[in-house]
């Protein structure tokens, strides 16, 4: 299935995550971040989490796996 990987909007409350999109645009599912330590919480940390995950899964153009 080819697929790419977009970061999501970040939230105070919920922090954020990537968020996986179809060849048709269709939203496919959404990989998030689970915090068991206020270390993950802060935005820069996780904003760069999402970053590497999304350049990871849309090199060479997208997943088809």
């Amino acid at each position: 299935m080819k697929m790419k990987a977009e970061m999501g909007h970040w939230s105070g409350v919920v922090g954020n995550s990537v968020h996986l999109i179809g060849e048709d645009g269709r939203f496919l599912g959404q990989i998030a971040i689970l915090c068991q330590d206020d270390r993950l919480r802060d935005k820069d940390v996780q904003t760069n989490i999402c970053r590497t995950i999304c350049n990871a899964l849309n090199a060479d153009g997208g997943q088809d796996g």
